[in-house]
């Protein structure tokens, strides 16, 4: 499923990227960064304003990730 939705997370980041701040972290190779934001699944996507975080998808839904992109 990362793999899938991978060029679609690429895609939004080129297209809003003057504007909004997308990274990318492997949970295999950095499973303590997937602990300290509660990652059960992946791929997740974590989104916050601030440092508050104000929405999750857990999935590859395309639909989803664009909306609340």
């Amino acid at each position: 499923p990362c793999k899938v939705i991978a060029p679609v997370y690429d895609s939004l980041a080129l297209q809003y990227g003057d504007r909004l701040v997308f990274l990318k972290a492997d949970g295999d190779r950095t499973r303590d960064v997937a602990a300290t934001l509660h990652v059960q699944g992946f791929p997740t996507f974590v989104f916050f304003r601030g440092e508050k975080e104000v929405d999750r998808l857990v999935g590859a839904d395309e639909q989803k990730l664009v909306a609340l992109v």
